[in-house]
């Protein structure tokens, strides 16, 4: 289970009630008691529309399993708390994955060295996203591209959109 960053800051009862306000559940009874989430942070180096897909997809799983599957999930997964993650992936992802902000402040950082930032650069989009997207008003696109923010969250990185 998340906890909150700092309890001198937040304690875990109001943390808990702020998840559970972001996910739009109760924030008291029975329901609320058993409840337990998973707070999705933001990671600096994706790019809006990398995170908007990996968000699909979880939706795509838990649309795929059965009632049974889905009340055997741990966790409701939370997402637009705010809070930031530093950590970078280790695998090299994909162009359209890439926050091109961050990628250019950081990418001849000497501490980054073990992450291997020159090779995210070889992998080009695959069919579909990124720059390889189809064109707007085409039926094959991966969701609503809009501006890369689900509803009621603000982008953390305005502008700093993948390939």
């Amino acid at each position: 289970m998340s906890e909150p960053e700092d309890e001198s800051v937040e304690s875990k009862t109001d943390w808990k009630m702020r998840m559970a306000q972001l996910a739009e559940y109760p924030t008291e009874g029975d329901v609320f008691e058993c409840m337990r989430f998973l707070e999705v942070l933001k990671h600096l180096w994706l790019s809006n529309e990398g995170e908007m897909i990996e968000h699909e997809l979880h939706g795509d799983y838990l649309a795929s399993i059965s009632p049974e599957e889905c009340a055997q999930e741990q966790f409701v997964h939370v997402y637009g708390s705010g809070h930031l993650s530093s950590q970078i992936t280790k695998q090299a992802p994909y162009k359209f994955q890439v926050n091109r902000l961050w990628y250019n402040e950081n990418k001849d950082k000497s501490e980054l060295a073990s992450y291997h930032l020159e090779d995210w650069e070889s992998y080009n989009n695959p069919e579909g996203f990124g720059s390889r997207a189809p064109q707007a008003g085409s039926s094959e696109t991966h969701g609503d591209k809009g501006n890369g923010k689900r509803s009621g969250e603000k982008a953390v990185n305005e502008g700093a959109q993948g390939e």
